[in-house]
């Protein structure tokens, strides 16, 4: 193989790793925010509409959320901590 080649391949692999390590990391923030909203789940427990909709927004993730670059928006942080508007949980809760 060329150097060429040998780094194109390199540099795809880093790419793709960094991509897989930000989709994990989304994932796993995900599911913590879904396992805290799974009372609200429950038969017993009428869910808001607004619940509802962040609980399947957080489920949708995955298939609306594919670049690097939106993982990078979805990761975003201030001083306050994530800052996209996907990860704002309906009140009261």
């Amino acid at each position: 193989m060329s150097t060429v080649i040998d780094k194109e391949m390199n540099d795809a692999w880093l790419a793709g790793g960094r991509k897989a390590h930000k989709l994990e990391l989304i994932r796993i923030h995900r599911n913590r925010l879904l396992r805290q909203t799974d009372m609200y789940a429950l038969g017993d427990i009428t869910m808001s509409d607004e619940m509802k909709t962040y609980r399947e927004n957080l489920r949708n993730i995955p298939q609306t959320y594919t670049t690097e670059t939106q993982f990078d928006e979805l990761m975003a942080k201030d001083e306050n901590g994530l800052t996209h508007s996907i990860w704002s949980k309906p009140w009261p809760m």
